[in-house]
């Protein structure tokens, strides 16, 4: 188990005011729209945790797929971040086949800016 998140700077008080998920054919676009709500500049660090619902494979409850880091925002300033998370990065090993495999059904995308502060929730089918 982790001890602390992997950013534990001085985020900065966010508010995630919009965010757009796009299924491409082998990609997912993840864009969403950060805005400092604190008195202080900073700067932000977004991740992007994938968890399969109900899966029938032994695998992670969530794993880190993407992460990006805002400029320095004021307070009061927003800024839109897009994250890109090919489908090829949410496949597993199919051992009884020999190859890779993506696990059809729903799964659940994170927006955080750690594994334990998770912020919002966005559900898509693969």
């Amino acid at each position: 188990m982790l001890l602390f998140p992997l950013d534990m700077g001085f985020p900065i008080p966010i508010l995630n005011i919009a965010l757009e998920v796009t299924l491409k054919k082998d990609s997912i676009r993840v864009s969403v729209q950060i805005q400092n709500t604190g008195k202080r500049l900073g700067k932000e660090v977004v991740q992007v945790y994938v968890s399969k619902t109900n899966s029938t494979i032994d695998r992670p409850l969530q794993e880190l797929k993407a992460f990006t880091k805002t400029t320095a925002l004021e307070p009061g300033a927003s800024e839109v971040v897009q994250l890109l998370i090919p489908i090829s990065d949410i496949r597993y090993w199919d051992e009884t086949k020999n190859n890779w495999a993506l696990e059809k059904g729903s799964y659940t995308m994170k927006l955080g800016s750690s594994s334990r502060d998770i912020r919002q929730l966005y559900e898509i089918e693969l």
